[in-house]
């Protein structure tokens, strides 16, 4: 059995309820799901006994137009004899990393591409409806967010400024409730475009210095260190990572090298200096434990699936396990944040829209006395 027979003893149950799905379901146009499909339809025809060629041109036609054009060059690239992993790297970098590259590369020389672009689309697949799941979770709590300042500065802006009209026409003596959502409506009117300008100008500055390395690292080291959060970011930057180490090392890529390439799709900069830090100790013949545990970043549980699964032979199995652990860790921490928002942001929007109605009201009581 070659070295990149491994990785190639993918569930078939799982393999054809993937098919299946995307039988019954439109497919979506998304980048990271083109490449899915890509990926997948060449497979199927590759083991039905199509050529490489004539499977890419078959797969090109579905794709959509953006796509067509890059898988066109690969088309014509192999017809005249280049490696087809050399293609992807050269056509399709923005739908296939370097990992991906690396695993079609050592497919190639074993003579098992179909299995190795099912592994991908299926690896891709699985981060895509994990990214779908902790969106649709924290979509419902955006939404109501979203309302909540829609209808605060339609409060502020509309309604108060007409009903404090009416009320010192009235000449109601206003109680302090009233007096304090008057001054919170006038100063939205008087310095709220302001506030907005000096909010965009801080966005701009903000997204500037993040295109600096360093300050993106800063901020990616402070993030895993947040309560809550830091465990969310972590897991969704060491999730993937995993998964593509664990995929690299079934093909039979160096340790070095597939750490390298794990750090490349690693969603955190911190973590992936990290990584690209200790694979530079086991090039030095450090093992991957002892150089993980030194860049100070990993967590003891991380820490000891590298330690343990290098040790026994069965890191790429090992770190399967991880990354099934975060993911259904990152799933269920999803929810647990939007069960909290949610109601959160409910309580937040009632508050706001009953003080204005009772800063309404208990004026309006007022004159109904005096009358």
């Amino acid at each position: 059995m070659s070295a990149a027979a491994p990785f190639l003893q993918a569930n078939d149950a799982d393999r054809q309820a993937m098919h299946d799905v995307d039988v019954v379901l439109p497919r979506r146009r998304t980048a990271g799901a083109t490449s899915v499909a890509l990926a997948r339809d060449t497979a199927t025809l590759l083991r039905v006994g199509v050529s490489l060629v004539e499977a890419l041109r078959t797969a090109h036609v579905q794709m959509p137009r953006r796509l067509q054009t890059p898988v066109e060059n690969v088309i014509r690239d192999v017809e005249a004899g280049r490696s087809f992993s050399s293609a992807v790297d050269a056509h399709l970098r923005q739908h296939f990393s370097a990992a991906d590259v690396a695993v079609i590369r050592a497919a190639e020389s074993s003579g098992t591409l179909a299995d190795a672009l099912d592994h991908i689309a299926s690896l891709r697949d699985r981060l895509l409806q994990l990214k779908d799941r902790v969106l649709a979770s924290l979509a419902y709590p955006a939404l109501v967010f979203v309302m909540t300042v829609g209808v605060t500065l339609f409060l502020m802006t509309v309604v108060v400024p007409q009903l404090s009209a009416v009320l010192e026409d009235a000449g109601a003596d206003l109680p302090w409730i009233t007096r304090g959502v008057q001054a919170c409506s006038t100063f939205t009117l008087d310095y709220g475009l302001i506030v907005l300008g000096i909010a965009a100008a801080l966005a701009i500055v903000g997204r500037f210095a993040l295109r600096g390395e360093k300050t993106r690292l800063l901020l990616h080291r402070q993030l895993l260190r947040l309560p809550v959060i830091g465990a969310m970011t972590r897991q969704q930057a060491m999730l993937p990572a995993c998964r593509t180490l664990a995929t690299l090392l079934r093909a039979g890529i160096p340790l070095t090298t597939a750490m390298d390439l794990a750090a490349d799709g690693c969603g955190n900069l911190a973590l992936a200096k990290a990584l690209r830090t200790a694979s530079a100790g086991v090039e030095h013949g450090r093992d991957a434990g002892p150089s993980l545990r030194d860049t100070l970043v990993f967590t003891p549980m991380e820490l000891q699936v590298f330690t343990i699964g290098q040790e026994s032979g069965e890191l790429p199995a090992t770190l399967d396990r991880l990354a099934d652990a975060y993911d259904r860790s990152l799933d269920t921490s999803s929810r647990r944040l939007a069960a909290v928002v949610e109601p959160i942001a409910i309580v937040v929007l009632v508050i706001v829209i009953g003080t204005v109605a009772l800063a309404t009201i208990l004026p309006m009581l007022e004159v109904a006395r005096a009358i």
